[in-house]
């Protein structure tokens, strides 16, 4: 499979994601607002895509334009505007920053976007079990299947990435989801 075909497939399974939490936060069409789910949803799979991409050591051009293009509602580098990082973006970080740069700002993001992240799972709080947990076995799922086929677009997945996409899914939506009954 080419870089673009693992894309296609990724972006398959982020279209399912996005259904599903659409449609479990109440949202009325997909052309309306979306709604601050789809957006948490949309910095999860960006933050957890960067992680990844770093665990092996740096960013790669391809792996900066795959997280940039895998989202529609939500780019998690609008959390810099006003910052003094306006001219960052996805590309920049793919050519240009080395991996000990790339980990400063996957660090910054982490301080900026965890606590939206971790309020995710409020967006489903009015959800009775098990269709609770269900949702969130079907997300974790498909962000398993877009996380596969981003580690695979470089021709293999490494294990760091493989350990790194593990530690990322618990971080980001399966502790969260905990948290949300205690």
């Amino acid at each position: 499979m080419t870089e673009q075909d693992y894309f296609n497939r990724a972006y398959t399974h982020y279209l399912v994601a996005q259904k599903l939490v659409m449609n479990a936060a109440g949202d009325d069409e997909e052309d309306g607002d979306p709604s601050p789910a789809r957006f948490q949803f949309d910095m999860i799979v960006q933050y957890v895509l960067l992680r990844v991409g770093i665990a092996d050591g740096g960013l790669c051009a391809s792996e900066g334009t795959f997280i940039d293009n895998i989202t529609d509602h939500y780019d998690i580098l609008e959390l810099f505007d006003g910052g003094g990082d306006d001219d960052f973006n996805w590309e920049f970080a793919g050519l240009n920053l080395l991996t000990g740069q790339v980990r400063l700002l996957a660090d910054k993001l982490k301080k900026v976007a965890m606590p939206q992240i971790e309020n995710f799972p409020q967006c489903f709080a009015r959800m009775k079990e098990p269709a609770r947990q269900d949702l969130l076995n079907k997300l974790v799922s498909e962000l398993k299947e877009i996380i596969a086929c981003f580690v695979l677009c470089d021709g293999f997945a490494k294990k760091q990435e493989v350990v790194a996409a593990q530690a990322m899914i618990h971080e980001c939506l399966i502790r969260p989801w905990q948290n949300l009954h205690t």
